[in-house]
């Protein structure tokens, strides 16, 4: 059975290949402009290294690298994240359903709960309650029932952070991996290429982090201005992109900047 690998093990076995590849290649040559491009070939490749430059938060970013594998292939018996959510999940169904009454009501809900604590498993496929029948002439599309969706709620301390059904019958805590328990505290919030992104806020006024599954991740790039509090922002360009606006006081409550996925411009301003 393979172990799965943390991203600073299959950094160092990239580097390593980097140099291997370097060394083969300045062993052949005889001038310094041979020299020169191996040396850029070996910055770029240490670049594209899971936690390199291109990938600053390992294989989330770049999942097609070789060295990355899929964690999420036979996930139930080499992914050992899946593995714990998935048991604690389990844990918690059977505890609920010895627990209740014969009632149908109770062990529904039993169930309910587990199916919650699941969409917060890694590697997990949720599967929409939206469907589409295309014929030669119709498309029937059956909405999605409020007891279906679930909205996650990140409050100012992350350790306090819930899944809350659409019709507000149920409610469920989860765990938000963060540094720290204020990390989201003010931070604005928007979808960027269907990711949850946080920007700003109290812990750090220019940071940008991304919740990959249930991790904050914070990226290297930064917000252009220090956004404390009192500040906004919107999914823009069909959610390619973020509009990330004003402050609480002084200048900055008249700037605006896009954040891409990977770069911030300072745009219009009152």
């Amino acid at each position: 059975m393979d172990i799965l690998r943390t991203d600073q093990e299959i950094n160092n076995e990239c580097l390593a290949v980097c140099d291997a590849e370097y060394f083969n290649c300045s062993k052949n040559c005889e001038n310094s402009d041979c020299l020169r491009k191996c040396a850029e070939e070996v910055i770029a490749c240490e670049n594209s290294c899971p936690c390199g430059a291109d990938c600053p938060t390992g294989c989330v970013d770049c999942p097609e690298h070789p060295l990355c594998a899929d964690e999420c292939e036979d996930a139930q018996l080499n992914n050992n994240d899946y593995q714990i959510c998935l048991n604690a999940a389990i844990y918690e169904l059977d505890f609920c359903l010895k627990t209740c009454p014969p009632e149908m009501g109770c062990h529904n809900s039993c169930y309910e709960n587990y199916t919650q604590m699941l969409f917060l498993c890694p590697c997990i496929e949720q599967e929409t309650t939206t469907t589409t029948q295309i014929s030669t002439t119709t498309t029937e599309i059956s909405p999605i029932e409020p007891s279906d969706v679930f909205i996650l709620v990140i409050p100012n301390l992350v350790e306090e952070s819930y899944l809350q059904s659409g019709d507000g019958s149920s409610q469920v805590s989860t765990t938000i991996n963060a540094p720290e328990n204020n990390y989201a505290d003010n931070a604005a919030y928007a979808l960027v290429n269907g990711k949850l992104h946080i920007f700003g806020g109290y812990y750090d006024r220019t940071k940008i982090a991304r919740l990959d599954d249930c991790t904050f991740n914070e990226l290297t790039v930064r917000l252009n201005e220090e956004r404390k509090n009192g500040h906004a922002a919107l999914s823009i360009e069909n959610g390619k992109k973020a509009l990330i606006c004003f402050g609480w006081t002084g200048d900055i409550r008249k700037t605006c900047e896009i954040f891409d996925g990977s770069t911030t411009v300072s745009t219009f301003s009152a």
